[in-house]
């Protein structure tokens, strides 16, 4: 059987046909080069010892495209392409991101002084934690250690606090797209009153997706408030300075979150303390300065009363002195003529006369 003949086209256009078939492939190697066409179309080269291969992507599709740099070892998510006019294969880059510990280090340093600079970290554009928020929503992985610290703490702290949760990839070559739709989701639904995006430690290359530009800046746009708690004490991301709040672990994310509605509890049930001893303290001030009153009420009354029978007493013996019954008792009579006129003087008496006492 004769072996087919192709066209140039036909055969260019067969082994498309079959790279489509492999899907996303990842490449990792050093860039030996890199350039950018008006703003638009990046060109990249990377190799390792014995091979090269060509890259190319649309810029706004990309994140960190401004920390790459020549020698730097990156992965690249792609999809192999042959160019039908050339029949030059190429890899259209989805992502590229730095790989190994020096890598990463160099391209998270670039990138915090860019991202600085244009104000993603500034302190006077965080905003505060709504004080009693009712929902959370949970972006972290399923079934993770730090998904079971948070819901444990929120548990013991407080009740009817509703969670969200979003399972994602925290790391691996998914994760940046995991995570991103997940803030993207809950920004669009708008139902939870703060987002907690968390996970537990790991070396600088399992955090990597959190030192994303694409996942920084869609933490510092987030419309909602946002809580990150990126890996152990130590471990600082650039999602982490991009959040309104920086919390140092799973646990105490959650003791953040729910602690305002502890402290305002602590706060009202001394308040109610307080207003229930001064009440008790003004009642019985009160109380006390009844019976004084009351004492004083009694003596004034007393005294009223002793002085007013004192003078009823000097009035009695007024009247007394002045009862002509008294004045009789002492040896004096009143004496009256025939005519019954009382004699007030001696010379209206005639011996002859008869008169009456």
């Amino acid at each position: 059987m004769p072996q087919p003949v192709f066209s140039v086209s036909e055969f260019n256009e067969m082994i498309n046909r079959h790279l489509d078939l492999l899907g996303e492939v990842i490449v990792e190697g050093e860039i030996s080069s890199i350039k950018i066409s008006n703003n638009q179309v990046v060109f990249i080269t990377i190799k390792d010892e014995t091979s090269s291969i060509e890259l190319f992507g649309i810029v706004y599709q990309l994140s960190n495209l401004s920390v790459l740099e020549e020698g730097m070892l990156v992965k690249v998510h792609g999809t192999p392409r042959l160019y039908q006019k050339s029949g030059r294969f190429s890899l259209s880059v989805n992502q590229i991101v730095p790989s190994g510990e020096g890598a990463l280090k160099i391209a998270c340093e670039k990138l915090r002084k860019q991202l600085g600079k244009e104000g993603l970290f500034a302190e006077a554009k965080k905003r505060k934690l709504p004080m009693f928020p009712q929902t959370i929503g949970l972006i972290t992985a399923k079934g993770s250690q730090a998904y079971n610290d948070f819901i444990k703490v929120t548990g013991e702290m407080t009740g009817g606090l509703k969670i969200f949760f979003y399972p994602v990839n925290v790391q691996g070559d998914n994760a940046v797209k995991s995570v991103k739709q997940a803030i993207d989701y809950f920004n669009l639904t708008r139902q939870t009153d703060v987002l907690v995006i968390t996970r537990g430690g790991g070396s600088l290359e399992d955090l990597a997706a959190f030192n994303d530009e694409s996942i920084v800046r869609s933490v510092h746009s987030s419309k909602i408030p946002t809580i990150c708690a990126i890996g152990h004490e130590g471990d600082i991301s650039l999602a982490e300075l991009a959040a309104d709040l920086r919390a140092s672990t799973p646990s105490n994310a959650a003791s953040l979150l729910v602690r305002n509605c502890q402290e305002v509890i602590r706060e009202i049930n001394d308040c109610v303390s307080k207003i229930e001893n001064k009440i008790h303290q003004t009642i019985t001030n009160s109380l006390g300065k009844i019976t004084d009153a009351q004492k004083q009420l009694v003596r004034n009354i007393n005294i009223w009363i002793s002085r007013k029978s004192e003078n009823i007493n000097h009035l009695k013996d007024k009247l007394k002195a002045l009862d002509y019954k008294s004045i009789l008792k002492r040896g004096f009579s009143i004496v009256k003529n025939k005519s019954d006129q009382i004699i007030k003087s001696i010379n209206q008496v005639n011996l002859k006369d008869q008169y009456e006492n």
